[in-house]
């Protein structure tokens, strides 16, 4: 391809867009993109997804378009390794040759040789300051790790075989400086740890999981799903046989596997849009998830809830498994914010139950991602390539995921404490024959009916020993007499 080839022929659209529709790449459309206008001046103005470009960056070749991209827009994988493997090296070698101080041709060089693995016939560099891969006013950075060969921080939040994208949005950079991790700390520090694990348990039957219908919903799976999270702390996630293990503890029997999945049919019709990988592929991306793991597990300085974030809507997307991949996510974001310090060792404060608080947004966070993928309508259903589920753009799950933990940590945890703190001694004095789950949702209609239970309502409780019925509405009826907020009711 002629690197001169003009841009005044083709579409307005510059940058790495521009690279995928004129070289046809397999790859996903870039969430955000940037468009030439009229205007005269050299200011970049941001409008949503679509940046205005003044005429003054009018690009002359696919190389001008190339160091566009990479010094002003995000850098997802998936679409730089496509790039890389029609282009021509010789004119890239070339043109970074000629620039080596370049940001953009530092950029390009290193994501060159990382991805394809070969190295491009260039001497080490040697002088100029250290610059970042990743802009992190455009991204969400991982900790840096000093490259010699270019001068260049690989900041990548992954590594090579998977490292998908988080854009900076101002949704995520408002939420994170909210220190979200502080206020859950303070939260859990201001009761007892048999206070604490009551809340959290209340708080998984509340959310129950109602994503994953394969491997049900009802009280049992939550049960299920919350003793799986009560003795979460030494989970196994980096190896099969143990996410093989801990897939059989979250389901019924009747759906526990002893392999990946090998089908690509989908149990749930709701999510028959979204851009679950083919099977064919699940092995191979799933060695890459746990590499990833690993990486990360070894380094720290890590965001954690942006991490944790991403390793569960990657797993939700690969899709490992015919059923339990829902419940599978919770462990998981569990485990990791634990792992990376979002909550005190030793403290059971689960803030994962927040990703089961609202299923219609969960299912619009990955439809989000998936369309961005797919945008032609003739094409919404069907796996993407392996490589997009390296590297693909997690930001739409990693905004649903932090805004799901900071409307738990400011409401919904504080609400199940108080919730618990005044309930819970009758629920200790239940017979053991009866469920913490059908005295917690006795409790929430005697709240609904300020205390008292229609002679028709209390039939349904007719296995209860009648002083301890007796016991709860008393002691519901003087707690809204004391100023009890009912908010919290199932």
């Amino acid at each position: 391809m002629n690197e001169r080839q003009s841009s005044r022929e083709l579409s307005p659209t510059i940058g790495l867009r521009w690279l995928i529709e004129h070289f046809h790449l397999p790859a996903a459309m870039p969430a955000t993109h940037s468009r030439l206008t009229a205007q005269t001046g050299t200011s970049i103005l941001a409008e949503g997804a679509c940046r205005q470009i003044p005429r003054y960056y009018l690009p002359n070749g696919w190389i001008s378009h190339l160091r566009f991209a990479l010094r002003y827009e995000p850098i997802p994988l998936d679409a730089y390794l496509a790039l890389f493997r029609v282009l021509d090296r010789q004119p890239l070698a070339r043109w970074i040759r000629a620039h080596p101080q370049s940001t953009s041709a530092r950029r390009a060089w290193y994501l060159y040789e990382l991805l394809m693995e070969e190295q491009l016939d260039i001497p080490d560099l040697a002088g100029p300051r250290y610059i970042d891969l990743l802009d992190p006013d455009l991204h969400v950075t991982g900790p840096r790790r000093r490259i010699p060969r270019q001068h260049v921080y690989d900041n990548l939040l992954g590594c090579r075989t998977f490292s998908p994208l988080v854009r900076r949005t101002a949704r995520i950079a408002d939420l994170l400086e909210q220190n979200l991790a502080g206020q859950a700390d303070t939260v859990a520090a201001n009761c007892t740890p048999s206070v604490l694990a009551g809340a959290v348990h209340s708080i998984f039957l509340k959310f129950r999981v109602s994503g994953d219908t394969s491997a049900g919903s009802g009280a049992d799976d939550a049960e299920r799903l919350v003793s799986v999270v009560m003795r979460s702390a030494g989970l196994e996630l980096t190896n099969k046989e143990a996410l093989v293990r801990l897939q059989n503890s979250v389901v019924d029997p009747k759906h526990a596997e002893t392999e990946w999945r090998n089908a690509d049919g989908l149990p749930d019709s709701e999510e028959a849009s979204l851009a679950f990988a083919s099977a064919n592929d699940v092995g191979i991306l799933m060695n890459a998830w746990m590499e990833f793991l690993r990486s990360v597990e070894e380094v720290e300085g890590f965001e954690p809830v942006v991490m944790a974030a991403v390793a569960a809507c990657a797993f939700l997307l690969i899709r490992p498994f015919a059923a339990g991949n829902r419940e599978m996510q919770v462990l998981i974001l569990d485990h990791l914010l634990s792992m990376l310090r979002f909550t005190s060792p030793g403290r059971l404060c689960s803030v994962s139950a927040a990703t089961l608080r609202d299923d219609e947004e969960y299912v619009e966070a990955l439809n989000r991602i998936s369309t961005a993928a797919r945008p032609s309508e003739s094409d919404l259903k069907g796996a993407m390539p392996a490589d997009w589920y390296r590297y693909f753009d997690a930001t739409p799950f990693v905004e649903y995921v932090v805004e799901s933990i900071q409307a738990l940590v400011s409401a919904d945890l504080p609400a199940a404490i108080r919730f618990f703190r005044t309930f819970g001694p009758a629920f200790r004095a239940l017979p053991e024959e009866i469920a913490t789950q059908r005295a917690e949702t006795l409790v929430g209609e005697l709240l609904r009916q300020n205390g008292s239970l229609p002679s028709a309502e209390r039939a349904n409780y007719a296995d209860f020993p009648s002083d301890c019925l007796t016991r709860i509405e008393k002691l519901v009826w003087e707690a809204l007499h004391n100023g009890y907020d009912p908010q919290w009711s199932f």
